[in-house]
Order: structure tokens, then sequence, then C-alpha cells
């Protein structure tokens, strides 16, 4: 690492936009471990040379998952820090009120990230974070680029953008690649730019700087390749792992070799701006979906492709499309943070996944429709947080269908790659010590 990204994370600049700090929740002890992944201490063992790790770092604020392939090869998928108002939760209604941020307010959700993600380099010795993947523009994905409900994120020392998501980590770390849906243009299906700031305008500008320093390499997403988010170190060691690209921006992965085929009309045939009666995709159904494979083990990423407005235009069912070609995983990340146009049935139906993830960063998150679909398969769900009063008056069965909830989770895929186990960790530690909240599994893969 750079001695000018050292000397930045040393000048953090703490942040506050919340109103009441809720009572810290109960811990529950962590299970006698029954592998060498729990340490007596009560704390995750090290990431060890085969297994593949995938973290869903909890912020409050959006999503960011960091992956260590079995090789050590390392990847952010998505790194959200959307700035919303903190509300206890019993104002249920729109505009829809936030989780409060983990593990607490001092600090915007790119520090948490980076302490989070440098705990995790400890383990592998790997200073470099091999690839950003960036699904989609919104906010709780990629980071805001401006200020919020009066709250101002800190400003580069390199340039003129905040420091909020992945703008932060550009910023504090050495980067090899970083891979987004748009480059270099930016323009599908219209310009991502305008005359205020926006999401996107802001991490090009971040972005544009490092390039030209020659410390970071940019591309677009490939729908159908399986090569361009391959292992770096010691690929060969590794033949059953692979990574691949299903869906961007309409184009398909069709299952076979690299082919892909257009699902979206063309832009000459569109119109409007992406809302569910016109005829235009919405920035959600642009994101990048991915597969990883590991032996036996499966996982779905699909961003936010879900399936808002698939009554209007069939087109528009992103999720039933991208089903069709991946098949059953053991592991999915919910789609759209379990909201209502995310977790169709279709998609359900088609994964059939063992366990369910849902990042959930506003408090009406998982949606109680979506959160139905969920609970009558026979997925475990887990969810990073939720909130009481939605889930006592919303959810049918109380949430009783939640293996757990709060917290980040570890999902830790053994080195055959044919069992795997799911660790909730403290997320209200904010010196990242990893406790163990609780184990699940371990799980063997279908």
């Amino acid at each position: 690492m750079k001695l000018h990204k050292l000397i930045l994370l040393l000048a953090l600049v703490p942040l506050s936009c919340s109103e009441k700090k809720p009572d810290a929740p109960v811990i529950i002890q962590p299970d006698k471990p029954s592998t060498d992944d729990t340490k007596e201490d009560g704390t995750l063992a090290a990431w060890k040379k085969g297994n593949l790790d995938i973290h869903f770092i909890n912020s409050g604020r959006g999503e960011c998952a960091f992956f260590i392939f079995p090789d050590g090869t390392q990847m952010v998928l998505d790194c959200g820090a959307s700035i919303m108002k903190y509300d206890s939760g019993t104002n249920l209604g729109l505009p829809q009120v936030g989780i409060y941020p983990k593990p607490d307010d001092s600090k915007v959700a790119g520090y948490w990230y980076t302490k989070y993600i440098q705990k995790c380099m400890e383990w592998t010795g790997n200073t470099t974070i091999d690839y950003g993947l960036n699904t989609h523009f919104d906010g709780d994905h990629l980071g805001v680029g401006y200020a919020n409900y009066g709250v101002t994120p800190p400003t580069s020392p390199y340039g003129s953008w905040y420091q909020t998501g992945f703008t932060y980590l550009l910023d504090n770390f050495s980067f090899g690649k970083m891979i987004d849906r748009g480059y270099p243009s930016y323009d599908y299906p219209y310009a991502q730019s305008g005359t205020v700031k926006t999401n996107c305008d802001n991490y090009r500008a971040c972005a544009d700087y490092h390039e030209k320093q020659g410390t970071l390499k940019r591309e677009k997403f490939v729908a159908g390749s399986n090569t361009q988010l391959g292992m770096k170190y010691d690929a060969a060691s590794y033949p059953t792992f692979k990574v691949q690209n299903i869906f961007v921006n309409g184009e398909i992965w069709t299952g076979k070799g690299t082919a892909t085929r257009q699902l979206f009309p063309a832009v000459s045939e569109m119109s409007g701006t992406g809302g569910a009666k016109e005829k235009s995709p919405s920035e959600n159904s642009c994101s990048c979906v991915i597969k990883i494979s590991y032996g036996n083990f499966d996982y779905y990423g699909g961003g936010d492709a879900g399936f808002n407005g698939a009554d209007y235009f069939t087109w528009k069912h992103v999720e039933k499309n991208t089903a069709a070609v991946v098949g059953q995983v053991e592991v999915m990340k919910a789609t759209h943070h379990g909201s209502a146009d995310g977790c169709s049935q279709e998609l359900l139906d088609g994964l059939n996944p063992s366990d369910i993830i849902v990042n959930v960063w506003q408090a009406v998150q998982p949606r109680a429709v979506t959160y139905e679909r969920m609970k009558n398969t026979s997925a475990r769900i887990f969810t990073t947080n939720i909130n009481e009063t939605y889930k006592t008056t919303e959810y049918s069965d109380k949430g009783k269908r939640i293996s757990a909830s709060g917290g980040h989770f570890v999902v830790r895929v053994n080195p055959d790659g044919k069992s795997y186990c799911i660790y909730q960790i403290d997320d209200t530690d904010i010196d990242m010590k990893m406790k163990v909240v609780k184990k699940f599994g371990p799980y063997n893969c279908k």
C-alpha cells in the first residue's frame, strides 16, 4: 500500500448522522467450536489457502461483500454508502427510514469497510484488492456523490469527490481492476451524469484520477465471460473454481460457452427513464449478475436486478431469465435487499437455494411480500439487520423463519468445495475482532 494512503487512514474524518442510538444488541454466546474455524477466544479463525470466503459486511448503509478466492485473490463486490436519516422505526411509511449505522455513526461506511477488509488482508498477506466490481450506480451499492439530509461526506485529499463507498476504498487501497457496467462511456441506457453531481459522476472523478496515476485499470463487465474475474495467483491448484458473468445491461449469457443474447430492446426503441410502465430499464435492472462455483458449491449474486415492471414488459423480468441459466445454488444474495421486486418466485424456484443472505439497510427490508416468498422455501434466511417493529407488525409469523438477524455474515467454503459454514459476526465491534456470535453448519453442498 502506498505511503500516502497509509497516512490517509490515520486521518479519517468522523461523520455523524444519527438521532438516537438504540440499545446495544444482545450478543448470543458462540456455540462450542466443532471445527478450528471458531477459535477458543470466540473469534473467527483466519482464512487459509483453499478456502473460499464470502464476507457480507454490514454497515447499515448498503451492500458490500468481500471475497477471498481459494488462492488469495481478493474482490470487493459493491460498496454501498447511502446517507439516510436514522429513525427508531416506528414510522414505516415513505420515505423509508434507515437502519442504525454499524458499528456506530462516528464514521462513514467506507471507513468501516476499510477496517474490516484490512483485517481480512492480515489473513491473506495480500494488500491489493484485485477486483472491485460495482453492479450498478445507486448509492447503496456505489456510494453517494452528494450531501443528503443535511449530511456532507468528507472530501478526498486528491480531488473534489466525496469519500463514501467505492471512492473511499479507491483512495485508501491499491486496486488491480475496477469493473462496472458503464465503462468507458457511461451512457447506457442514458447518460449517467448531470448538472447536479451524481453518484456516477463522483465515482468517475475518483476512478479517473487513480487511472491517470497509473495505479488503477478499469474494464466494463462482460456478460458471458468466465475469465474476467479469474484467480490471479494459483489458479492451477483450484480447477473447479470459476466466476461466471451472467448478465448486464440487458445482455444475458445463454448458458453455453461465452455466448450471449439481448434481453432488452434496442436503445432506439426505449422511452422514459426506467419507470415500471415505461419502455426502458431501471438502474436496478441493468445490474451485473454473477455466479461463483467451487467444487459442488455455487453462489448467486444478482445486485438489484429484479422484476420491476414485468407486468407491463416481460423482458423486465431479469430474475426469471437469469434463473434459467444459473440453476441450483447453495447460497444466494437476496436481490434488491429483499424488496418487493426482488426474489421472485421464479428466481427462488430456479435457484432452489439452501441459504439466503439479505443485506438490509432500510427499516422495511425485507418487505413482507418477499419474506412470504422466501419463508415458503426450504432455505435458511439470514438478515444483516432487522427492524423489530416492522417484523412484528408485517410478518405473518413474526419473522420466525429467519435463522439469524444482525451482524456481518461470513460464508466459508471448505477446500474440497463439498461443504460450508455460515458465521454470524458481531457488527458492533469497532475493532473488527471477528467475534463469532453463532456458527451455522457445516452444510453439505447439493
